[in-house]
């Protein structure tokens, strides 16, 4: 869940640059036309500059099936592009082993916590993977569990954080 409102924001912020650069780009193009633009030029052109307003009419019906289909595209793209940021985002937590997202599932780096191969089976009401690995249970993620569940304050502090 996590991963895909990261790839989302990344996503909108790629596109947000893209859409920024352009339009900026586009403003710097006028400007600079209407810099080198004079009004003897703009006279003797007159009726070619009219025409080009007035012969880009388009019908409404037109208009709002054209506004449609690029809205969706725009949305397909958009989802797209979010489904394959979250796919990149998924390989590289695969290839750096940080793809525990749960308390109990904290990595160890300690010789005490080498149980890698034992899986714990566990329900999907957390919104993570179906097992925790038994390396997350380490000596020290323990220790703070016990403190926890010994000093009731601490316990319901600790669960009200999380």
């Amino acid at each position: 869940m996590m991963r895909m409102v990261v790839a989302r924001l990344i996503v909108a912020i790629l596109l947000g640059i893209a859409v920024g650069y352009a339009v900026g780009k586009s403003t710097a193009a006028d400007a600079e036309r209407g810099n080198a633009l004079t009004m003897k030029a703009y006279i003797a052109d007159f009726d070619h500059h009219k025409q080009e307003l007035i012969s880009s009419r388009v019908p409404m019906a037109g208009a709002l099936f054209v506004g449609a289909l690029m809205i969706v595209a725009m949305f397909g793209l958009y989802e797209l592009l979010v489904w394959c940021v979250d796919r990149l985002l998924a390989v590289d937590r695969a290839r750096t082993g940080s793809d525990h997202c749960c308390s109990l599932a904290r990595s160890c780096h300690s010789a005490a916590c080498s149980t890698r191969g034992n899986r714990i089976s566990r329900s999907v009401d957390h919104g993570c993977g179906s097992s925790i690995s038994l390396s997350g249970l380490c000596a020290s993620g323990l220790r703070i569990e016990k403190q926890l569940a010994g000093d009731s304050v601490l316990a319901r502090r600790g669960r009200a954080g999380q």
